[in-house]
């Protein structure tokens, strides 16, 4: 569960930071307030959470719904790739290009979790809950 949780903290950070380059803000991550991009981190983290990813359904929505947020934050088409064994198990592959010194950076997302039965659960596994400024998921 941490390796998955780790995956989702990792992909939430990259599109919301690649969001926040794109911006235009040349001064770096430290702004006079960041509310912005933590909500835009937490929206990510709670729709990717709410996505059901397993076997039977797949993963392809959620490697759409990170390439929608990608293609509204101003990234080429041409540098967000679905590719899969069929339809239902897509995953995302996205080119962040280098700029001047910057060297590109390839991600390549991997969604797909195991099977998450609700009965074996304290909490339903896909329900994002937020409870006094903590997060919790399935059996956390």
């Amino acid at each position: 569960m941490k390796k998955i949780l780790f995956f989702i903290l990792f992909c939430t950070f990259t599109v919301a930071c690649s969001a926040f380059i794109k911006s235009g803000n040349k001064s770096g991550f430290q702004t006079k307030d960041n509310s912005y991009y933590q909500k835009l981190a937490r929206d990510i983290f709670k729709e990717l959470i709410e996505i059901n990813t397993t076997s039977k359904y797949g993963s392809t929505k959620a490697a759409e719904a990170m390439a929608s947020r990608l293609r509204s934050a101003g990234f080429p088409e041409n540098d967000i790739l679905l590719i899969g064994p069929d339809e239902l198990h897509k995953n995302l592959v996205f080119r962040f290009r280098g700029e001047k010194l910057l060297k590109p950076v390839l991600f390549i997302c991997h969604l797909d979790v195991v099977e998450a039965l609700r009965q074996e659960w304290s909490m339903d596994p896909f329900t994002f809950i937020e409870k006094d400024g903590y997060f919790y998921a399935g059996n956390n």
